[in-house]
């Protein structure tokens, strides 16, 4: 009688095991198929929270089960899905609307600095050569002026 039961204990526990085996799987499932859709079937955590302990509630398990303790049969598979999450959570909070539309107005701001820039180095070429001309006709003024003064002494009979 006592190894009936103790049969039956034993066949208790492994389907509670495959249960759980089912389930974590089944839950890290869904996680996989949020970061491929980018579209939740269940309540995320607070700002995006993923972790071990969120794992374990979101689950119905306990931290310490075999499966997801270190070193687990699924601890690298769970690892993944929680980190492709917390990469699919920034990259849709990063996609808010109001956002967007902040980075749309950067964007035109942007625009308008580069025609104003743009427009100011027309200008300054515009003065470059404007100067550039008025050095040179400066210059043949003073050319003019020096030989004034040059033929003036000569004709006072200085040098």
């Amino acid at each position: 009688m006592p190894k009936a039961s103790e049969t039956q204990k034993k066949s208790d526990s492994s389907e509670s095991k495959l249960d759980a085996s089912t389930l974590i799987t089944k839950k890290i499932e869904v996680i996989e198929e949020y970061c491929e859709t980018k579209q939740a079937s269940f309540k995320l955590p607070p700002k995006g929270a993923f972790s071990l302990n969120w794992f374990t509630h979101f689950a119905g398990v306990h931290k310490t089960n075999k499966l997801i303790k270190k070193g687990g049969k699924l601890r690298p598979r769970l690892d993944q899905a929680i980190k492709d999450a917390i990469q699919v959570y920034k990259a849709i909070a990063e996609l808010d609307p109001a956002k967007q539309t902040e980075v749309e107005q950067l964007k035109r701001r942007n625009a308008e600095l580069e025609a104003t820039l743009r427009r100011l180095a027309t200008d300054v070429w515009d003065l470059m050569k404007e100067n550039e001309k008025f050095r040179r006709r400066l210059g043949v003024e003073q050319a003019q002026y020096r030989d004034e003064v040059k033929v003036s002494k000569l004709m006072e009979g200085g040098e």
